[in-house]
């Protein structure tokens, strides 16, 4: 129901937050790490989608939008970061085309995909509420990718 100007601003804001809040996300993870910002930010895109569920005004569902601004950047930096960490070194690169693959072309097919179902199904409120009970799949990848390495590190000490 938001209105074609309300959403061109969103877009816009969206665009204009990005780049300095990706190089805000830097010093962010070089200061906390990038596990602690990658749980902070997919909980908080989390809680996004089950509040949206609970509302029907488009001046509130634009409002929580902006959760999104400070998570999508948390995301991307931190999970390429875990990523290249995990990767075996003859792999960085490999591991770097993966992730992206996964964590970026694979759920931007996925969530509409599976959304679309769940409202078909469903409800909207439902469909949301699940999207955000799905953001916890990438974040049991990363946690298990991290103890791998950890596991590997392990007996080197």
């Amino acid at each position: 129901g938001a209105s074609p100007s309300q959403i061109a601003w969103f877009y816009s804001a969206q665009a204009l937050f990005e780049l300095p809040l990706f190089f805000f996300g830097a010093r962010l993870m070089r200061r906390y790490g990038a596990k602690k910002l990658l749980v902070l930010a997919i909980v908080a895109l989390a809680t996004k989608m089950f509040l949206f569920a609970t509302i029907n005004q488009v001046s509130a569902m634009l409002g929580l939008s902006m959760i999104q601004f400070f998570t999508f950047p948390l995301i991307m930096i931190t999970s390429k970061a875990i990523v290249y960490k995990a990767s075996d070194p003859a792999q960085k690169i490999s591991g770097q085309v993966i992730g992206v693959a996964l964590y970026g072309n694979l759920s931007g097919i996925l969530a509409p995909l599976l959304i679309g179902a769940f409202v078909k199904f469903s409800s909207a409120s439902l469909a949301l509420v699940a999207l955000g009970g799905l953001l916890g799949i990438p974040l049991v990848i990363i946690v298990v990718l991290a103890l791998i390495r950890k596991t590997r590190l392990s007996p080197q000490q």
